[in-house]
């Protein structure tokens, strides 16, 4: 292979290459041993959920140079360098500072013979929105964007904490299969977090684990590939599963579930691709907001006030009928995993209790913020509302509005015992009715309503509302 590196640093660039995706077909490289046999369900990653990231979602992009400055000399990986074997070269660049919402800066760096100052500026603006439709994690381990003209894959880089990418035939076919961001997720990967995390112990035992490899491409290259072919499905399963089929989620979630609950327990910055919030435990929930609300997506799971002062947990359900004051329960869900998808139940003391439960700046609904949220669900709220990886076969749901409703069922207040499980969810409101009971918003496979009433000893579940 013949290759051209400058400054005296060919052995160290070399290893560094290696690293970028496009060098499989220059440098192979022989699979780990795993002991994994079976069959990856994808050959590549970026092509199977285009949705992940589309050109409306919310980017963290701020402000940009309003002109460039021509740098020179500036060093950037060209593939199509040294008669097409790829190097690194010095350039004249239009370099743009780009800064984002979340303080996180980097730098867009155009090839001076390639465009017009004009262009550049035009160029730069498309690249640093995008760039700030990724999460932090991923804009935090990237200081350079290159831009050039040329017909080859894009790459990324760990040690030059850059994106090298070519605008031509190949950007092009990225565009119109509508992959643009979510190639530009998986390069950000290779400079990012590959150099933390594809050696870490954790990520090493999760692949052991795992029945799969995400891709071909990942099980071929898995010191190289395997984080940024995961990654960007760990992103679509846990966060735009609204925007996949069921069948190809069950595809993602059944090969690497280990790889994804490693990638979680990061708790990485994900803003603004997507937003969470923590209680008071340390529980993180994800959120999204409809309309003019930003909602939990997930069932609260908090044993304490958001003062800390604990909440009484029964376990017992024939003393649960009898409590009077604030309780909680986990019901059957006796795994952390079942905890975490169906949350905890509550009575309703505690939704109407003065110490908060929910984080700071949320808050448990009111019967009228309930009907606003429902209202705007109409018709078929049911089928925007419920998660169709959660409930039985053959409901019909989409979880358009990624609000993510999970059959949790309920806890009996009178006749100890859980109830409706798979088949209803339940949510407390603050809100009293004059004729007794609370107000509840209630979500089955055929419906869904803001005006059911029970008793205060029933166990259901609570999802927070962000002060407005």
């Amino acid at each position: 292979m013949k290759s051209v590196i400058i400054n005296n640093l060919r052995q160290f660039k070399i290893l560094l290459l290696i690293s970028c995706c496009q060098w499989l077909m220059y440098m192979p490289l022989l699979a780990e041993n795993t002991g994994i046999s079976a069959n990856p369900p994808f050959s590549g990653t970026i092509w199977i959920a285009p949705k992940t990231i589309e050109s409306t979602d919310k980017s963290s992009f701020k402000t940009i140079s309003d002109k460039a400055t021509v740098e020179s000399s500036v060093e950037i990986y060209d593939r199509e360098a040294a008669s097409g074997a790829g190097a690194f070269i010095k350039v004249d660049v239009w370099a743009f500072d780009v800064t984002y919402t979340d303080n996180i800066t980097m730098k867009v760096r155009v090839r001076k013979s390639d465009y017009s100052e004009s262009e550049a500026k035009t160029l730069a603006n498309q690249y640093a929105f995008m760039m700030g439709q990724l999460p932090g994690c991923l804009r935090k381990g990237v200081e350079f964007v290159n831009l050039m003209k040329g017909d080859r894959e894009w790459g990324g880089n760990g040690s030059t904490k850059a994106l090298d990418i070519q605008i031509g035939t190949v950007s092009e076919d990225y565009q119109s299969r509508g992959i643009l961001e979510e190639t530009l997720v998986h390069e950000a990967c290779h400079a990012a977090l590959d150099y933390t995390y594809a050696a870490a112990a954790g990520w090493k035992a999760a692949q052991q684990k795992d029945p799969a490899f995400i891709s071909t491409y990942a099980r071929d290259y898995p010191d190289r590939e395997d984080i940024a072919e995961t990654f960007l499905m760990f992103l679509t399963a846990e966060y735009r599963s609204n925007r996949v089929d069921k069948t190809l989620l069950n595809k993602i979630t059944s090969n690497v579930p280990n790889r994804l609950k490693y990638f979680e327990s990061l708790n990485l910055n994900l803003s603004p691709f997507a937003e969470t919030v923590m209680d008071i435990d340390g529980n993180v929930y994800k959120t999204v907001e409809i309309g003019n609300q930003t909602w939990m997506a997930e069932n609260l799971r908090v044993t304490s006030c958001n003062d800390g002062s604990p909440i009484a947990e029964v376990k017992d359900q024939s003393i649960w009928v009898t409590k009077t004051t604030p309780a909680y329960s986990w019901g059957d869900f006796t795994t952390v995993e079942k905890k975490k998808q169906y949350g905890a139940f509550y009575n309703a003391y505690v939704a109407q209790q003065a110490c908060n439960v929910c984080p700071n700046g949320w808050h448990v609904p009111s019967q009228p913020e309930y009907q606003q949220f429902l209202d705007g669900q109409m018709p078929n709220a049911q089928v925007k509302l419920n998660d169709p990886v959660m409930w039985p076969n053959g409901t019909v749901a989409d979880n358009a509005s990624g609000w993510s409703a999970v059959p949790a069922g309920g806890l009996g207040g009178d006749v100890p015992g859980a109830y409706d499980f798979n088949r209803y969810a339940y949510f407390w409101s603050t809100s009293p009715r004059s004729a007794g009971g609370v107000y509840l918003f209630v979500i089955h496979a055929q419906d869904a309503g803001a005006l059911g009433v029970a008793s205060h000893k029933y166990g259901f579940s609570i999802r927070c509302i962000k002060n407005q």
